[in-house]
């Protein structure tokens, strides 16, 4: 990733204030978010019990399909619309698929999967630039860690509500209500302040886009598809690099873990107890981000080993409630007490790879590149999370011929992921991270030599 710009600091006497208004609107992101997402995760985790026939895995692996296909523009979108508007389209986009699950015509809902699919794959990468622009890189992991703390309270709420809408209310209703509640999230993510109003952080990224969009609105829309086809060029050569290659495995595992518990590990239960065993989940995903936060910027990738000891302790389970339901004897809510553990494991373990890789990313690159690297985290995401709703069909780990299929594919991508992200770390985010914090300095003690000189 030669050739990319080292983030400047806003070295002015008001950087307390804008340090403070930065947190300000990383809360009102986050808030907005998780009203989106406790509203979707919540879904997703309903969709493949609820929806007739195998409609609702069909239509989540349609919807990361068309993620996988529409990353490769997203950073246009980006780059025309800003971070903030094109997180509120994604959020509509939501809204659409959400409102297709309430009548359940089959045509329909799959339309409306190929729509998520694009609004997914712009308000994840907008999400990924806008923490990033808006961060200081000491502060990255923090703010990436408080944004994914206040957003994985979206599995406890969203699945909590659920849990006694669908006992009281039925499907439709539950259906109706997710909706309302990812409608009120996109209104909050209207008032996210956007980046150029926030920092000065980047702003030879600003005025950079700013000229280009001004040369693009000058020549038309040949320009226009001309920057997109010349930015797709440059995703794909990002995607080659020896960085992101490596780290492919553990984006894919991303995808592959959440596919398993969303949609595989909620068919081991009865349908009526999903919503409460999966609020355990985001139980996990809170805790797990409290985690983060306070280590991720101290201890860094030693976070993977944790993941690995969570993760592979809630297959175990899986495979307990498989092939040995007769050891599983203690009950709550109609649930075996295991699957609240095996859930909360799933949860921290999510919270933790999502924080790592998107710190990770936030170290190995800055301006329109860092647009790129998220783009190619959420390609491999989303081809996993894809390959994960597809398979689990023609090898379901439930049932009378479940096999332990996917738990060994989880394994070995889980393995060989952590192993390659931690030798990334080393060898690529740790050094450009000491670069760029020695060459803030050093601009840092140009400003104040070049400020004392003026007052004498």
């Amino acid at each position: 990733m030669d050739g990319e710009q080292v983030p400047l600091l806003h070295t002015s006497s008001g950087g307390g204030n804008e340090a403070k208004h930065t947190q300000r609107t990383i809360y009102v992101l986050s808030v907005g978010f998780l009203v989106v997402f406790l509203a979707y995760n919540s879904l997703q985790n309903y969709v493949t019990s609820l929806l007739p026939g195998n409609l609702g895995s069909t239509s989540l692996a349609v919807l990361y399909i068309s993620v996988t296909v529409t990353c490769f523009v997203a950073p246009k979108v980006v780059a025309s619309l800003g971070e903030k508007w094109t997180m509120v389209l994604g959020a509509a986009c939501y809204l659409v698929y959400m409102i297709s699950t309430i009548w359940a015509i089959k045509e329909v809902v799959l339309a409306a999967a190929v729509v998520i699919g694009f609004g997914a794959s712009v308000l994840w990468i907008a999400m990924g630039s806008y923490v990033t622009r808006a961060s200081h890189p000491a502060r990255l992991g923090h703010n990436n860690s408080i944004f994914w703390l206040i957003f994985q309270l979206s599995n406890v709420l969203g699945n909590l509500g659920a849990y006694y809408l669908f006992d009281n209310a039925g499907s439709k209703n539950l259906f109706i209500g997710f909706s309302g509640a990812c409608a009120l999230g996109t209104i909050v993510l209207c008032f996210v302040t956007p980046v150029r109003k926030l920092t000065f952080q980047y702003s030879q990224d600003n005025e950079a886009e700013g000229e280009n969009q001004e040369e693009e609105a000058t020549h038309g829309a040949c320009a226009w598809l001309n920057s997109m086809w010349v930015d797709i060029k440059e995703t794909v050569r990002v995607l080659c690099t020896n960085e992101m290659l490596a780290l492919a495995y553990i984006f894919a595992f991303v995808g592959l873990e959440l596919a398993f518990w969303a949609g595989e590990f909620t068919q081991l239960l009865e349908p009526r107890s999903i919503g409460i065993v999966l609020t355990f989940a985001g139980v996990g995903e809170f805790v797990g981000s409290i985690i983060c936060t306070r280590l991720t910027d101290k201890i860094g990738y030693y976070l993977m080993f944790v993941l690995i000891i969570f993760f592979g302790g809630a297959l175990g389970i899986c495979v307990i409630l498989k092939d040995y339901p007769h050891l599983v004897t203690a009950t709550w809510q109609d649930a075996p007490v295991l699957a609240f553990v095996a859930a909360f494991c799933f949860g921290l373990s999510d919270s933790i790879v999502n924080t790592q890789c998107y710190s990770l990313l936030g170290k190995l690159s800055t301006g329109k590149v860092m647009v790129r690297t998220f783009t190619v985290f959420n390609i491999h995401q989303n081809i996993g999370s894809a390959v994960g709703f597809y398979y689990s069909q023609p090898l379901p780990l439930h049932g009378p011929n479940g096999t332990l299929s996917q738990i060994w594919v989880l394994l070995f991508f889980l393995l060989v992921g952590t192993i390659l992200f931690i030798r990334v770390d080393i060898k690529y985010g740790q050094p450009r991270v000491k670069a760029r914090k020695a060459l803030q300095e050093e601009k840092q003690q140009v400003a104040s030599r070049t400020f004392v000189q003026s007052e004498e």
